[in-house]
């Protein structure tokens, strides 16, 4: 993906699970799921356990 994209452009649609009630809302999470908003479905991801992958786990994805 060569072209950039606006803020506007950032699709809607969630590409991870809602976080738990504890979270606290930290910006590795917040940089995590915008950045996989932003690159979309056809992202292979390999994260370490912590708050941001189980933010951005999506059960479609293997």
């Amino acid at each position: 993906m060569s072209e950039r994209m606006t803020r506007a452009q950032i699709p809607l649609e969630e590409r991870g699970l809602t976080p738990g009630s504890a979270c606290q809302g930290c910006g590795a999470a917040l940089a995590a799921r915008l950045a996989f908003k932003a690159l979309g479905p056809n992202v292979i991801r390999l994260m370490i356990p912590c708050c941001p992958d189980t933010m951005t786990n999506n059960p479609m994805v293997v």
